[in-house]
């Protein structure tokens, strides 16, 4: 490599290539747009990851994402918030077999659609729709507890009527056996 100490150009090139390379993204001094073009140089290929946002009619919700990735590299990408819609997936990343083989970026350019389906509750409405639910069903338990509770009260009183019923009827009878008891006892006291 060396020629009287001195290196080449295309050496030295190298050299920073190389040195680039063993280095991580996060200890580079340059930006992520660097890092990639350094990678360009030392010959290692660079390929696109796009993210398109669509409704269930394939109309475009929102900016794609566009990335750049080296074979192998990882990745995870939220899909954003969109009020009204619900993504179909929350994240896409490197270990997705939807996307990847599960070891990272392959070498080719990967585009991924994300579909959105409208919520059916907008946000606001969500929580005052909880809200009347608990209500119902709070007002549906004491319902529930107050027919429970009349229940009770009727056959209670049902009840009572019943042994009323029978105390008359046994006190009726006790007076006329005692009646008839009496006259009795009298006829022979005669």
């Amino acid at each position: 490599m060396e020629s009287g100490g001195i290196l080449t150009e295309t050496q030295l090139r190298e050299e920073e290539t190389n040195q680039i390379l063993s280095n991580s993204t996060e200890q580079l001094s340059g930006s992520r747009q660097e890092y990639l073009n350094a990678m360009v140089n030392s010959g290692t290929s660079i390929y696109t990851l796009t993210i398109h946002y669509i409704d269930s009619k394939g109309n475009r919700l929102t900016d794609d994402y566009v990335g750049q990735y080296i074979e192998g590299e990882s990745f995870e990408i939220r899909s954003p918030n969109i009020d009204g819609y619900i993504p179909d997936y929350q994240t896409v990343s490197s270990s997705d077999t939807r996307v990847t083989d599960g070891n990272g970026m392959p070498a080719r350019n990967v585009e991924v659609n994300i579909t959105y389906r409208k919520n059916s509750i907008p946000k606001g409405e969500k929580e005052e729709k909880r809200m009347k639910n608990v209500k119902t069903i709070v007002a549906v338990e004491r319902e529930r507890e107050r027919e429970s509770y009349n229940l009770d009260k009727r056959k209670n009183i049902k009840e009572h009527k019943k042994q009323d019923k029978a105390y008359l009827f046994f006190t009726k009878w006790i007076k006329v056996i005692c009646l008839v008891f009496c006259a009795l006892k009298s006829t022979k006291e005669k």
